[in-house]
């Protein structure tokens, strides 16, 4: 990774892990494999040595709907990517084919309406006015099925609370949806 200074990048910061694993330093100088670099946050300041090996590239903008668009791909920044959409509400991100979602613990109004449905309907997974939706995961299952004539499979996974049971419940209003029209 060459890194200029000035530049700004990612670092493991452990003074401050117990609210981010990640923060925002400064390059301050590089010799060899290792950085000088000022991390400021949570009103902390401080000046470490680290190895290049550890400071990541940011992205440049507000947010990236799928994580494998992200110029620099890194823990960092999809934990960064991910943070910035979920403060706009926008709970589902894409890794690929793969739909991230993340539990709001809150009913976000809209989010589940028939015109989110209509929108991903006949729409490839990219091309869904809604953006990453579990609409848009049942609608791409409910065209290979009916194209195919075989089965298909979503798999919904995640931690207690994460928002399964909700997923689930979507996923199934979708499909019965669609397969009324």
């Amino acid at each position: 990774m060459r890194l200029k200074e000035g530049q700004a990048v990612w670092v493991k910061d452990t003074a401050i892990a117990k609210s981010d694993l990640y923060s925002i330093a400064h390059v301050v100088e590089v010799k060899g494999d290792k950085a000088t670099v000022d991390v400021a946050s949570s009103g902390k300041s401080q000046t470490v040595v680290i190895p290049v090996s550890e400071c990541f590239h940011t992205n440049v903008g507000s947010d990236t709907p799928d994580h494998c668009q992200l110029v620099y791909l890194s823990e960092p920044t999809l934990l960064d990517n991910t943070r910035k959409r979920f403060a706009k509400d926008k709970i589902y991100t894409y890794v690929g084919d793969i739909l991230v979602a993340v539990n709001p613990f809150k009913w976000i109004d809209g989010i589940y309406s028939e015109a989110n449905m209509e929108a991903c309907k006949g729409k490839r997974l990219y091309n869904a006015a809604c953006g990453p939706h579990v609409y848009a995961i049942a609608e791409k299952a409910y065209v290979v099925m009916m194209k195919k004539k075989k089965s298909q499979c979503i798999v919904v996974s995640g931690e207690s609370g994460a928002g399964k049971t909700e997923t689930n419940r979507q996923l199934m209003n979708f499909l019965v949806w669609r397969g009324r029209s």
